[in-house]
C-alpha cells in the first residue's frame, strides 16, 4: 500500500510523536478486502501499524472499522484509538501532546 510508504517517508526525519488519522466513515470495503488491508498493515515495515513511532487512529465506528481496530490492537495494544469525528481525533491529539513536555506545537 502506497500510504504506508508515504507515512514512512514523512516520519523518517521526525522525532516528535506522530499521529495518523484514517477516516473510514465512508469507506466501502468487503470483508476479504479488509483482511488484505489488515495483512498488509501488520507487516513489520516502517509506516505500517507495527511502526511504534506512529499512533494510528480510526475515525468511524462501522463494523469493519471495529474489526480492523480490534485486530490491530492485538498487534500493538497501546495504539489505535477510535473516534467519531476528525475534530474528536484532533482534540485527542492535542490533549496527548499537551501531556508530553517535549512536544511544544501541533500543526
Amino acid at each position: 500500500r502506497d500510504i504506508y510508504h508515504q507515512v514512512a517517508e514523512l516520519a523518517k526525519d521526525m522525532s516528535l510523536p506522530i499521529y495518523r488519522i484514517t477516516d473510514v466513515r465512508k469507506m466501502q470495503i468487503t470483508f476479504m478486502e479488509l483482511m488484505g488491508v489488515i495483512k498488509e498493515a501488520s507487516r513489520n515495515i516502517p509506516g505500517t501499524t507495527t511502526d511504534e513511532r506512529i499512533t494510528h487512529m480510526f475515525v468511524g465506528r462501522d463494523k469493519f472499522a471495529m474489526i480492523a481496530r480490534d485486530v490491530m490492537r492485538r498487534i500493538n495494544p497501546d495504539n489505535h484509538p477510535m473516534m467519531d469525528s476528525i475534530d474528536e481525533a484532533l482534540t485527542y491529539i492535542r490533549w496527548k501532546t499537551e501531556q508530553d513536555p517535549e512536544f511544544d506545537t501541533i500543526s
